[in-house]
């Protein structure tokens, strides 16, 4: 009986974060072309971007692309920046 619970609680978990997915805010494609700017200029969506950019390794690809469709998040190196590291002071941050 246990584990018909766990499955109850679990099915329910899995809705209500399938929900919050619909609900992601949408990544501009101007964005996106900054955090991956080796991708092809003629895509004209996120997902072709991602594609284009990981078309090597094609493992990285679809990870990257679960990532953006789960998430919301581009896989993608950003641009230098110095961060507030905290009580570490100050971080700076070097795409490579």
């Amino acid at each position: 009986m246990r584990w018909l619970h766990g499955l109850v609680i679990g099915a329910s978990f899995l809705v209500v974060s399938s929900a919050a997915r619909a609900d992601l805010p949408a990544i501009p494609l101007v964005q996106a072309r900054a955090v991956l700017p080796d991708a092809s200029a003629d895509c004209r969506d996120v997902a072709c971007l991602l594609t284009d950019r990981y078309r090597g390794d094609p493992e990285a690809a679809s990870r990257a692309l679960a990532l953006h469709n789960d998430l919301g998040h581009i896989a993608g190196v950003g641009p230098e920046e110095i961060m507030d590291g905290g009580y570490r002071g100050k971080i700076r941050l070097v795409p490579q």
